[in-house]
């Protein structure tokens, strides 16, 4: 179905939904090259409940409609963009949110 300015409605997100769009998204993770994912690989390995969680997870799949290719990508990228961001950063921030805490007193003055 799609509303009068042409976007489709979200879908009802039931757990087998659900289940079915996480189950793609990892199929789409897995055909992305290594070298395009190696930052994404990196916070796996840094903190695989958080990379791998279904929260975190559905979270992208939801900001891309659910289209598990999209969100696939943009997972990639989120790894990517946060790596070049936080580069004179500790390493474990890539497994992780970021929190306020975790930046320099410059950083934080200009967020506020």
């Amino acid at each position: 179905m799609f509303d009068v300015v042409g976007f489709r409605h979200a879908e009802e997100e039931t757990d087998a939904f659900l289940t079915t769009q996480l189950a793609e998204l990892d199929r789409q993770l897995q055909r992305i090259s290594f070298s395009r994912k190696r930052d994404y690989d990196a916070a796996c390995k840094l903190n695989p409940d958080y990379v791998q969680g279904r929260k975190f997870r559905l979270a992208f799949l939801r900001s891309n409609r659910f289209d598990p290719q999209k969100a696939a990508g943009t997972i990639v990228n989120h790894f990517h963009l946060k790596k070049r961001v936080f580069a004179d950063y500790p390493n474990e921030l890539q497994g992780r949110e970021v929190k306020f805490t975790d930046l320099s007193p410059d950083a934080r003055e200009f967020v506020e």
